[in-house]
């Protein structure tokens, strides 16, 4: 004879907590979780398989001339595929409390309505939202920084056995060459110019604009004091007003966001001892373009519950269900995002400094002519 309590549980679970409902709370309140919502796709293979945006003949362009005979390769790469990973957390109720509100549905769901916000808390700022911003290693998801590098390697293809030459993100970083007078190297400088110049290479090589600008709170408090610099000196003319207290500032039309869990799992102290970005540190940016960073979901798993559905523990003194998701994120393009390396938000405005075109790897793209 089926349990009545747990019918009673699975349809309040169906009326107030349905799917749609919980993959909007999971992302609210993140602007990149948000902005990833609105481009979800599902899919539905033993892994995520997505095409890419640009497909180069394996070799490159081939020639030949009367005393050559014309090689050519036929192998193209169309289409990256990565794993999935399985992200849940428990719901677990107390079998006396689930009996003292069952007999009104409302009641239970008011009751049950708590652990589910913890569990829908616990999925947002404890699992999806920090790990879209952590390198794939373990059961970590595909995320954000494995699809914004320079990486040879990503979805299966290799910018150089696959002749994808621009199978690689935009980056810029500090200059590791050690200056005699300091010791140290030379790091990015927290400069809104750098910003601007990083959007202008990454327009000037795709085509496009990013969407987003991702950093940490330590720059983004430097670049808006130079925006809140610049506004005083406006404000000095006559007729010019200006609008105090910024929550959110942009750069050439592109908006600035800071976030948390980017900050603790990317961005440190900028070191300037050692010959590379990892031995140095510092912080970093990302400038992200949407329209080819997608989050993938697995068909049926988007935040469903158990499909056995509502269960009672071995001992009968709970009930217990979970929250499912199974996905990743995956880029098609990576030529339209964006890195900044070595950041250092700590050095002096006096010092402040453009970066070079040797900073960022421009040549990459160029040279591929691609």
């Amino acid at each position: 004879m089926a349990d009545p309590t747990i019918s009673t549980l699975t349809a309040v679970c169906e009326k107030f907590y349905p799917e749609r409902y919980v993959v909007d709370n999971v992302v609210k309140g993140t602007p990149v979780l948000d902005a990833l919502r609105r481009k979800m796709r599902e899919g539905g293979s033993e892994r995520i398989t997505f095409d890419i945006e640009y497909g180069r003949v394996n070799g490159g362009v081939r020639a030949y001339n009367a005393t050559r005979t014309l090689t050519h390769s036929p192998e193209i790469a169309t289409q990256g595929s990565l794993d999935w990973s399985h992200y849940y957390v428990d719901v677990v109720l107390e079998q006396l409390k689930i009996a003292y509100n069952a007999s009104d549905p409302r009641r239970l769901a008011n009751y049950l309505n708590m652990y589910v916000d913890s569990a829908i808390a616990t999925m947002r700022e404890r699992l999806l939202s920090p790990d879209i911003f952590k390198e794939q290693t373990g059961n970590h998801m595909y995320s954000i920084m494995d699809a914004v590098s320079d990486s040879t390697t990503y979805a299966g293809i290799n910018k150089t056995w696959d002749g994808l030459s621009q199978w690689q993100a935009v980056v810029a970083e500090a200059d590791y060459t050690i200056t005699p007078s300091t010791g140290k190297v030379t790091p990015i400088s927290p400069y809104l110019e750098n910003f601007s110049k990083m959007i202008r290479l990454i327009k000037q090589i795709s085509g496009k604009t990013p969407d987003m600008i991702v950093t940490s709170g330590p720059v983004f408090d430097r670049l808006k004091e130079q925006i809140n610099a610049n506004d005083r000196v406006s404000a000095t003319r006559s007729g010019d007003s200006v609008a105090w207290g910024y929550t959110n500032i942009g750069i050439d039309g592109v908006p600035i966001v800071y976030d948390l869990d980017f900050e603790t799992a990317q961005c440190t102290d900028f070191d300037g001892n050692g010959n590379n970005r990892s031995e140095c540190g510092g912080h970093k940016a990302l400038f992200l373009n949407f329209d080819h960073l997608y989050m993938f979901y697995l068909k049926g798993w988007n935040m469903a519950w158990n499909k056995q559905g509502w269960q009672v523990s071995k001992g009968a003194t709970d009930y217990f269900n979970a929250i499912n998701w199974t996905g990743g994120i995956a880029c098609t393009a990576r030529r339209e995002q964006g890195i900044i390396y070595g950041i250092d938000p700590d050095k002096d405005v006096d010092d402040f400094k453009l970066m070079s075109d040797g900073q960022t790897n421009k040549d990459d793209f160029v040279s591929s002519g691609s």
